[in-house]
């Protein structure tokens, strides 16, 4: 009886690991009725920013092996409003590289815009290998001057 319990045991632990490296390993879902509209635009022209360079061919090898995202935020105003949200980008535990995304805010600009840098590092060397930026507006209804 106890060989048949230990044995349950192990079953369900390793369903359990085999489950949640599955789940980390799929795309940062955000779900839609939670977005406004204007959230919602900020992911459409950053998914057609990332196909861009895609399809340009931009982004290193490394990219598909990235094992968490880095978050900074240099704007309160980006804290504010995206902080809760998660870039659309796939991870893996057993991922090479870490994605920083830093949201900096426009000096010379409106407030309701800012620049999203993205910079891709190695985890065995610690090195930069890749880095790309580009300007998006806030996802917020109205700007806050």
């Amino acid at each position: 009886m106890r060989k048949v319990r230990l044995l349950g045991l192990i079953l369900i632990v390793s369903a359990g690991i085999f489950l949640t490296n599955t789940l980390k390993e799929q795309w940062t879902l955000i779900p839609k009725d939670s977005l406004t509209p204007n959230e919602s635009q900020f992911f459409q022209d950053f998914d057609s920013y990332i196909s861009k360079l895609k399809k340009d061919k931009k982004l290193p090898g490394q990219f598909m092996s990235i094992q968490y995202i880095k978050y900074r935020f240099h704007s309160k105003l980006a804290l504010e409003h995206l902080s809760n949200h998660h870039l659309p980008i796939k991870t893996s535990p057993k991922g090479k590289s870490v994605l920083e995304a830093d949201f900096i805010s426009r000096p010379d600009s409106p407030n309701d815009h800012f620049i999203l840098q993205l910079g891709l590092v190695e985890i065995e060397s610690g090195n930069k290998i890749w880095e790309s930026s580009e300007n998006f507006k806030l996802p917020i209804a109205t700007a806050q001057k």
